[in-house]
């Protein structure tokens, strides 16, 4: 009954941050400049570039209330399934300003990935922006 509970409190656990996902923290250029490295490393396949964007585990949306975690040490093999042909065109469908804007409005139906401002470190002053949801949801 313990390692039930112990596993429910795991699987339901909220992240450490805010829901604004601390984002006030970040200027607008500090995010559109986030976006114009994310779309540059989507736009030339280069996963590398893509994993060093991404706040691991990875949680990966795949219907309602249906979801699933990628690590670092998964992501090569899961890339193609997780930056499929849909979600490329639809983070490529978007200018860096734009891909901006969606990230600062909660609910834009542009955002097949959410981005965070996380702490990587214990006591932290700065924020690094990371994508931290891939959404493979038909919208």
């Amino acid at each position: 009954m313990r390692a039930l509970a112990i596993a429910v409190a795991v699987a339901t656990a909220q992240p450490a941050y805010p829901q604004d996902l601390l984002l006030s923290r970040v200027s607008s250029e500090e995010l559109r400049e986030f976006a114009e490295r994310f779309r540059s490393a989507i736009e030339a396949g280069n996963w590398q570039k893509v994993e060093s964007l991404i706040m691991f585990p990875l949680r990966v949306n795949t219907g309602p209330g249906k979801f699933y975690f990628v690590s670092r040490g998964e992501f090569i093999s899961e890339y193609g399934k997780v930056f499929n042909p849909g979600v490329r065109a639809a983070i490529l469908g978007h200018d860096a300003a734009s891909l901006e804007k969606s990230w600062r409005l909660t609910g834009a139906d542009v955002n097949v990935v959410s981005v965070a401002a996380v702490c990587t470190y214990h006591r932290c002053s700065k924020p690094v922006l990371k994508v931290v949801t891939v959404d493979l949801r038909e919208k």
